[in-house]
């Protein structure tokens, strides 16, 4: 098993963001993604996650510190087969594989589409509703009577204003 150290990725401009959060101890078992410590910068808080499963053997941080791109987290024990060389592998093996047949792509899309099974309890799934008529377009609304001109209003008769 190899032991490598996790370090702090890139985090964009930010130097010296305060360690808030240490989400792991060691011997936990931990998977890639495993969010590992919370940082905390004047403009927002995030988690660090995992690049690599295995188990953690040391923090190299803890709750108050200070820590910028580089800066150790964690010693990491890390599992067999873990890391890019098992993806490698696996990716190496998937391009090996013999070509499946048509009939055996066909099989497996049938399968696909197949209903799941229900759990006892579950009701039914909903069947799909027809749908529905056409609404039948309305008749023109009748034409609004016109309303007969408003009486003149009458004037009033202006105040003159004195002046000294």
């Amino acid at each position: 098993m190899a032991r490598s150290e996790i370090q702090v990725p890139d985090i964009g401009d930010f130097e010296g963001v305060e360690v808030i959060e240490v989400l792991v101890a060691p011997g936990k078992s931990i998977q890639i993604e495993t969010p590992l410590i919370t940082l905390e910068s004047d403009k927002a808080s995030m988690e660090v996650p995992a690049p690599r499963a295995g188990v953690v053997r040391t923090l190299c941080v803890k709750v108050g510190d200070k820590v910028s791109q580089g800066s150790p987290i964690l010693i990491l024990e890390e599992e067999e087969g873990a890391g890019p060389e098992q993806e490698e592998r696996e990716a190496d093996q998937k391009a090996s594989r013999p070509a499946r047949s048509a009939s055996s792509e066909a099989g497996e899309a049938a399968v696909r589409e197949s209903p799941a099974p229900q759990a006892p309890g579950t009701p039914p799934p909903v069947p799909e509703r027809p749908p529905a008529p056409p609404v039948p377009e309305r008749p023109p609304a009748p034409p609004v009577p016109e309303r007969p001109p408003a009486p003149p209003v009458p004037e009033r008769p202006r105040q003159e204003s004195k002046e000294d």
